[in-house]
Formats: structure tokens, sequence, C-alpha cells
């Protein structure tokens, strides 16, 4: 006697958007301004799959509009007192640093931004230069490209590889706890203030 045995094949469940935010302001207006066109190319590719999403400065500078074929949201600069949580509020998976190659960027010390970010467990992805060159393990506690046209693509793989960004970000986090100010205590304090779960 023949049986067909009915299998059914599990729903696949569609890919959360890749939320990714750009902290920005009007003094590093160039570098953002830089990267308009692989923005514009990562709207065209991924629509609302990749979402983007400005924190602080929205390209608008002396009533030009320079991000007008940008698709993003706009989330406007808050007061110091008030950063961390709307950084925590604005769920994201990953931040992109816009940086160019130029003499600032790469003698600057700044690396305030994976600090907080690694507070939160979100890796950063940014262009592979110094400082966050001598931070960053590319694919262990964030992400680093070569040139700008790499951008595009890398964000793809990381919307196709959720589990990635989540391994970043925790080993981000263990970084910034482990060995930075961020100490564990400081971090409670920081948790109490800003209602941080996770």
């Amino acid at each position: 006697m023949n049986e067909t045995i009915n299998k059914q094949t599990p729903a696949i469940e569609p890919l959360k958007p890749l939320r990714v935010g750009i902290i920005c302001n009007d003094t590093n207006r160039e570098d953002l301004l830089h990267y308009r066109q692989e923005l514009v190319n990562l709207n065209k590719e991924f629509g609302k799959n990749i979402k983007l999403i400005l924190f602080g400065y929205n390209g608008i500078n002396d009533g030009g509009n320079y991000l007008t074929d940008v698709d993003f949201e706009f989330v406007k600069p808050t007061t110091i007192v008030n950063y961390f949580k709307q950084l925590k509020s604005l769920e994201l998976d990953v931040i992109f640093i816009p940086l160019i190659r130029n003499i600032y960027n790469v003698t600057s010390e700044n690396y305030n931004k994976y600090l907080e970010a690694g507070v939160f467990k979100i890796p950063i992805i940014t262009i592979n230069i110094y400082p966050y060159n001598t931070l960053i393990v590319d694919k262990s506690n964030g992400f680093l490209y070569k040139e700008e046209k790499d951008l595009v693509p890398y964000l793809s793989h990381l919307y196709t590889q959720p589990s990635l960004v989540t391994i970043a970000g925790a080993e981000a986090h263990k970084i910034v706890t482990e060995e930075y100010n961020y100490s564990v205590e400081n971090i409670k304090i920081i948790s109490d203030l800003f209602v941080l779960k996770n």
C-alpha cells in the first residue's frame, strides 16, 4: 500500500528591516554628503528593507537640502540629558559612521560613538581608517569596509545575516564594559537613568 506523506514546508519568516542609524551634525556634514550617492543606491536597491535613521542632522544647510533624493527618517537633535534615552529608543541594528579619508579624520581620536553604541549592543560600520580600525575587528565587534563603494554590498550582507549583527553588538558591548571607562558600575548608572534592557 502506497501512502503519500504530506510534508508541509515551514513558512519562511521574512527578514526584518535593518535599521541603520547615522548620528551626525552640521560639523560632519561633508562626511555625510560624501556618501549621498551610496545612500541613494541603498534606497533604490533595498527600499524599506534597509531603513536609514538620521539622528541630529537632516542634510539641510543655509536653506539647501543636500539629501533630497535620500529616503530617511529624521530624528531631531536632543539634549545631552536625553541623548542616551533617544539613542536606545531608536532600536538601531547598526550605526554607520560616514567618514572621508582626510587628514582630520585619520588623525582624530574621537571614538565616542563606538563607546556609546557599544553600551546598547549596537555595532558600528565605517571605513577602515584610524581610529576605528584600532578598535574594531571586522565581523567581530563591528564592521569595516575598504572603499565607499563597498558600503551598499556590506549593508546588504548584514541585512541577510542578522545574527552577525547581534553577535558583533554583543562583542562590542563586552569590550566597552570591560576595557573602557564604561565599567559595570557606570553601565548600571546609565541603565538606571535610561532604562536599558537586554
